[in-house]
């Protein structure tokens, strides 16, 4: 059972938008949530962008989940394991991405590396005005 304070903590964010409310609930929480993004994901590194995610989308929903604060752990637990699943996902995805044709003089044809991938996508994305690069990092 959750402590009787995440009641209040929680309700004090919900309020107030108390940041210090909120960090006591991520520190309590944190091992729990990067636990389980662990056992998803199996690097350290995706676990804690998970875990990140986990937090910011309750930053977004504190009130709802407020309603119900002893569903707090179990709320966490589910949002961690989808967000884990999300970026599992997105790796998978991402591993499979086949290089440009117009890169195929410099590269092999059958796939660029991940770092590689990520530096064209930030140049692409450097090359856009401004408001298209926003729109596009919202959306992505």
């Amino acid at each position: 059972m959750p402590d009787s304070n995440d009641t209040s903590l929680l309700r004090a964010f919900c309020t107030r938008r108390d940041e210090d409310a909120f960090t006591r609930l991520v520190r309590r929480y944190l091992p729990m949530v990067q636990a389980v993004a662990m056992r998803r994901l199996g690097s350290a590194t995706l676990a804690e962008e998970a875990a990140q995610n986990a937090f910011a989308l309750l930053a977004r929903k504190a009130a709802a989940v407020a309603r119900h604060p002893e569903r707090l752990g179990a709320w966490l637990h589910r949002a961690a394991f989808l967000e884990a699943s999300n970026l599992a996902r997105n790796e998978a995805r991402f591993s499979r991405i086949p290089a440009c044709p117009a890169a195929s003089e410099h590269q092999p044809t059958d796939a660029m590396n991940r770092s590689e991938v990520f530096e064209r996508l930030d140049a692409a994305l450097q090359a856009l005005p401004e408001t298209d690069r926003e729109l596009l990092l919202r959306r992505y």
